[in-house]
């Protein structure tokens, strides 16, 4: 898929249904992105991930440390 290996700016939603360090944001293009992070994120929270998998209804993606953005 087009999206993979590139960068996104998100807006965090949440802990992801599966909670356990994962969590869920909304790219600029309405694409739903889960990752994993054991930071405390709020929700508005923009974070930049780079996407490494495309799913049936999501994209996932590893978080870049804020210094990389």
């Amino acid at each position: 898929m087009e999206y993979i290996g590139s960068k996104m700016e998100l807006m965090v939603e949440g802990e992801s249904r599966s909670g356990e360090g994962q969590w869920s944001g909304r790219s600029g293009t309405n694409h739903i992105v889960n990752f994993q992070s054991n930071d405390v994120l709020m929700p508005g929270q923009l974070v930049h991930v780079i996407i490494q998998e495309a799913c049936l209804h999501s994209l996932r993606g590893i978080l870049l440390p804020a210094m990389n953005v």
